[in-house]
């Protein structure tokens, strides 16, 4: 079987995302598997420019990454997704820990935010009803404080 490997859908497809300094160290550890892959081939090793090639350096066969992440999930005793549902996981993350529309758009590559606002609606809700949330607790705080210490200035 043969893969063609073609270049993004759009401009923005290319873009520079950072990532932790974990995630490096992963890849790099992964780059050194890939070298003593390579040297132990020889004249069989297929070189492509995937990080996680097959044992000859060939692509992955999608079935055999889909089989490969599946026991990943097994072995890490977590509930069992799709590769690409760890772009949704990651986006859902992101707005869980209160990220910017913007910056989630901008990591995940869509065109405009209102995609992304309209894609991960749901989760953004709830990220409004958390703020209104912590205001009314805010308020609350204030006037306890105002009734057990007199008058607080609030900062301007």
């Amino acid at each position: 079987t043969s893969y063609v490997v073609n270049p993004p859908k759009t401009d923005k497809s290319m873009r520079t995302v950072t990532i932790t300094r974990d995630v490096v160290e992963v890849l790099q550890r992964q780059r050194a598997r890939v070298d003593v892959l390579r040297d132990d081939h020889g004249d069989l090793w297929q070189g492509t420019p995937a990080i996680f090639p097959s044992a000859v350096g060939t692509y992955m066969d999608p079935r055999n990454v889909n089989r490969t992440f599946a026991r990943w999930l097994d072995r890490a005793t977590v509930p069992a997704i799709r590769v690409h549902d760890l772009r949704h996981t990651h986006a859902s993350i992101l707005i869980a820990n209160g990220c910017d529309a913007g910056v989630v758009s901008d990591r995940l590559g869509h065109t405009n935010v209102a995609f992304t606002l309209q894609r991960y609606r749901k989760l953004f809700e709830r990220q409004r009803r958390g703020a209104a949330f912590g205001i009314e607790d805010l308020l609350k705080a204030h006037r306890i404080s105002q009734a057990h210490a007199g008058p607080v200035a609030l900062p301007s």
